[in-house]
Parts: structure tokens; C-alpha cells; sequence
């Protein structure tokens, strides 16, 4: 939406002028540095000088090889179309059982044992510790069953919550 000026309303307030800006920016019109060329343009005549309508024409700027000869688009090979060969698409399921087979027969008879085996000792553990000798029995301790007194009615300690 556009918006709309009331140029009557804007002279009955003072503002009879269009807007100016206050400060204006006054640009330099001579440069700092002089104007330096970076390359000098030279214009070639191709034109001869005896006969203005005929056009000289220089020696070729690059050369390059003729385009190659042959057939080309689909089904272009150096050697002729390759014929079709069978693939063998369980090899390398056989290779793996091969070498696991090969793997197998290399094996020992027994398979390896981590178990330590049990070699005579001079002393035995309870010889050296001192447990060979008889020793006697403790005579089993007297329980005496829990006096039963109820002085106080039982009250839970964590009671359930009310109300």
C-alpha cells in the first residue's frame, strides 16, 4: 500500500519546501594518483597495402591431428565383440571350504588344553600349614531360646499413609 501525502495538511504545518538533505559530501574531482596504462593496444592491419579490399591472411596460430578414423557408437570394440564366458558363481564358497579343509588338516589330533596338570609336591597344603595333627572338636555353643516378653503392642515402624 502506498502512502499518502496531504500536501495541504504538510504547507498549514510550515513545511512548504520539498525535503533537502542538510550536509552535502563534497567528492574530490582530481584524483590522487596519476592515470598509469597497464598495456598499449595495438591495432593490426590484416588489409593490404596495394588493394584495400583484400584481407592477408597470417599462418595458422596452432596445428592439430586429423580426426579419427573408424566406426564409432555402440558396440565398437578394438578387438571385435568379446565372447560370452560362463562365471562360476559358487568359487569362492568352494575356495573358502578348500582352505578351511587345508586349515583342518593341519590341526592337532587333540585340541589344545589349558588345564594345568596336578605334579607331586614334597609337602602337603595342610602339612604346611600345620592341619596334619588331630585336632579337637569345639563343643557346639548353648542357645537358649528368646525370652518372650510383651510389654509394649507392636506398632510398625513405617506406617501406611492416611487420609
Amino acid at each position: 500500500m502506498l502512502r499518502k501525502e496531504d500536501r495541504l495538511h504538510q504547507i498549514e504545518c510550515g513545511n512548504e519546501k520539498a525535503f533537502r538533505p542538510t550536509k552535502h559530501v563534497k567528492e574530490p574531482v582530481k584524483s590522487t594518483y596519476e592515470h598509469m596504462q597497464d598495456f598499449v593496444e595495438v591495432k593490426k592491419n590484416f588489409r593490404s597495402e596495394e588493394n584495400h579490399r583484400e584481407v592477408m591472411i597470417g599462418p595458422r596460430n596452432f596445428l592439430t591431428n586429423p580426426p579419427k578414423a573408424g566406426i564409432v557408437g555402440k558396440r565398437t570394440t578394438f578387438s571385435g565383440i568379446t565372447p560370452y564366458m560362463a562365471d562360476d558363481y559358487y568359487r569362492p564358497k568352494k575356495l573358502a571350504t578348500e582352505e578351511r579343509i587345508h586349515g583342518q588338516s593341519l590341526m592337532q589330533d587333540k585340541p589344545f588344553s589349558q588345564l594345568a596338570k596336578k605334579t607331586h609336591v614334597f609337602n602337603t597344603t595342610k602339612g604346611v600349614i600345620g592341619e596334619d595333627r588331630p585336632i579337637p572338636q569345639r563343643e557346639p555353643r548353648k542357645t537358649s531360646p528368646p525370652l518372650m516378653e510383651h510389654d509394649k503392642p507392636f506398632k510398625p515402624s513405617h506406617p501406611a499413609r492416611q487420609g
